[in-house]
């Protein structure tokens, strides 16, 4: 039987920044943009697909996974990766026990956490940057709040008393026994990356079928085996004269930062669009590219101000429509936007940031797959797609990852120009 390696996300940045640590080990390393009807053609060693369920209900997001789990299984995939957000937003616990129940593990071992970007687990209460991830901004976010910093508490509807706690400490015997005694998902405290190599060291000790459940963090420290010679692309910086274009509809406050930052550079022109606008379809035409588009390069982004905010929410209870909705139609108008300038101005190179913004720029330009290639900073990776005969290069990053540089960090990868830390 062929050993390949599925793994399930819940959003499009978050697939990319999972599956681009195993291409970092030489394994050939796709994203499916959406789920194919049939079979999955050039099949690499891993197979990554975001079921975008994060703000789905969560009957939603069970139906979703167990679909594509079913989907990859047809396609000879038996071992499986359920990737979760690093801030715990979205239908984790549904997630979780609808892939069990589709794949039917020994055991389900759950870390999200990422330490390398500030996402800890200690004493099952989980933290980022310091604080309980509750009384963050992902306890505010506007469309998938996180209500409890207890990471069993928030799963317990699902796992119920099969839950308990892996501590540092905690070895092969104490996990048979805990076993043995009907407990079955090991919700795990992690404070650094020695805990992660440790989780699976013991886990893997024990020669049973597991369902690792975490970030971008725990997998880079699993050992899966896999067929096939893995053969991952190459990536050639085009010259500096070449357009990249970056785009975001990310409302993070750390992605606002790096905006900032990016827009200080004079090569970039920033083209700052108003929800409202892209809401009521007002989306800027190839006509008006011309007088807009008057520098080397051009930052397209929805600013996330309190008074954009408002007239977002005025426009969703106006319409009686849902946040999620109304975050779609914005995604989408940028995708439209971002497609005019990709035919208009022959890019290439582009950095998207925010999950569902990256997803439906890729999804309106037509690209399927995605081959992950090079990780450019921590959680930013970068792609490559084929458009219309031409490799079509992208960066994606979720919201909260990166630093203040991190954008600018890109576009001179892109560029093949240094930036002041190389």
């Amino acid at each position: 039987m062929e050993k390949l390696l599925g793994i399930i996300a819940d959003d499009f940045t978050g697939a990319n920044d999972t599956g681009i640590q195993l291409s970092k080990k030489g394994y050939s390393t796709n994203v499916l943009v959406d789920l194919p009807k049939d079979h999955i053609n050039n099949q690499a060693q891993v197979t990554i697909i975001d079921t975008d369920t994060r703000a789905a209900s969560p009957d939603q997001a069970q139906d979703k996974v167990k679909k594509v789990a079913s989907f990859l299984q047809i396609n000879n995939i038996n071992q499986f990766y359920k990737k979760v957000d690093s801030t715990l937003r979205g239908q984790v616990g549904a997630e979780i026990l609808a892939l069990e129940e589709a794949v039917t593990p020994d055991v389900v071992v759950i870390a999200p956490a990422y330490p390398s970007l500030g996402r800890v687990t200690t004493g099952g209460v989980h933290y980022v940057d310091g604080q309980p991830v509750a009384e963050t901004e992902f306890g505010r976010d506007p469309k998938t709040p996180v209500k409890d910093s207890r990471i069993i508490e928030l799963l317990k509807p699902y796992g119920k008393e099969r839950i308990t706690p892996f501590v540092p400490g905690d070895d092969v015997e104490s996990v048979e026994e805990k076993l043995n005694q009907g407990q079955k998902w090991f919700v795990c405290d992690v404070e650094e990356d020695q805990d992660l190599r440790t989780i699976t060291n013991v886990f893997s000790e024990l020669n049973l079928n597991i369902l690792w459940v975490g970030s971008a963090g725990l997998i880079e420290f699993i050992d899966f085996e896999l067929d096939h010679e893995g053969v991952v692309s190459e990536f050639s910086a085009s010259d500096s004269s070449s357009h990249v274009l970056t785009v975001s509809g990310s409302l993070s406050q750390k992605t606002k930062s790096q905006l900032i930052e990016l827009s200080k550079l004079d090569h970039v022109q920033t083209l700052e669009v108003s929800p409202i606008d892209l809401l009521n379809g007002n989306v800027l035409k190839s006509s008006d590219l011309d007088q807009l588009w008057t520098k080397q390069d051009v930052l397209l982004f929805v600013d996330s101000s309190d008074k954009n905010i408002e007239e977002a929410n005025q426009y969703r209870e106006q319409y009686r429509l849902t946040k999620e909705e109304v975050g779609l139609k914005i995604s989408q108008g940028l995708a439209i936007i971002t497609k005019e300038m990709v035919k208009k101005f022959s890019i290439n190179h582009m950095i998207l940031t925010g999950g569902d913004t990256a997803k439906a720029v890729c999804s309106e330009l037509g690209i399927s797959v995605l081959e992950l290639v090079k990780e450019i900073e921590t959680g930013i990776p970068l792609g490559k797609a084929q458009l219309n005969g031409v490799d079509q290069w992208i960066v994606t990053k979720a919201g909260g990852f990166g630093n203040e540089q991190s954008l600018v960090h890109a576009t001179k990868f892109l560029k093949g120009m240094k930036h002041h830390d190389e």
